[in-house]
């Protein structure tokens, strides 16, 4: 039996005919919309090496629908370190308290940042590139607590912003 859950690259040709004709997320929750935008365009910006990311798309099996996406890219912003950066986590809203048996009573996105971009792409880049961390900036206090019960840690004053600190997973 297949995974229940299947999650794959969309490739930059692909990426405004999937979002126009396979998937229309349905940002709830405030400035989602603009930020999901805003990071979208980066998936696009492929002369500037700072920013080069990829979305990677997830798929329900069961229920046959994409319910969440993660835009995951490369950064030297974090103290002048090779590091990858999450630029952007979205999960549908009736997927996000659930706990999936078929992730191990995980959160789907505690898998997609856990699971799937630290233990199967963190380690692969490690093994490849030797990249040894792996950045976010958390969209308000209260994701951060989450991030940091998730072993994240929190580098004050390391943000373009005030209030955009980076937080990092050591690989």
């Amino acid at each position: 039996m297949l995974s229940r859950f299947l999650i794959e690259p969309i490739k930059q040709s692909k990426l405004e005919s999937f979002f126009k004709d396979q998937y229309s997320p349905v940002f709830d929750l405030p400035n989602t919309e603009e930020i999901f935008k805003n990071t979208f365009e980066l998936a696009f910006d492929n002369e500037d090496a700072k920013a080069t990311t990829v979305i990677h798309a997830c798929y329900d099996q069961v229920k046959e629908k994409y319910c969440a996406f993660i835009n995951i890219g490369t950064t030297t912003q974090i103290d002048d370190i090779a590091s990858l950066a999450i630029e952007y986590i979205f999960i549908e809203s009736d997927y996000r308290t659930i706990q999936f048996h078929e992730l191990g009573n995980m959160k789907l996105s505690e898998y997609l940042l856990l699971d799937y971009t630290i233990g199967t792409i963190g380690f692969s880049v490690k093994e490849q590139i030797g990249i040894h961390v792996i950045g976010l900036v958390p969209v308000n206090e209260k994701v951060r607590e989450i991030y940091e019960n998730m072993g994240f840690i929190s580098l004050p004053k390391s943000g373009s912003h005030e209030n955009e600190d980076w937080m990092i997973f050591n690989i």
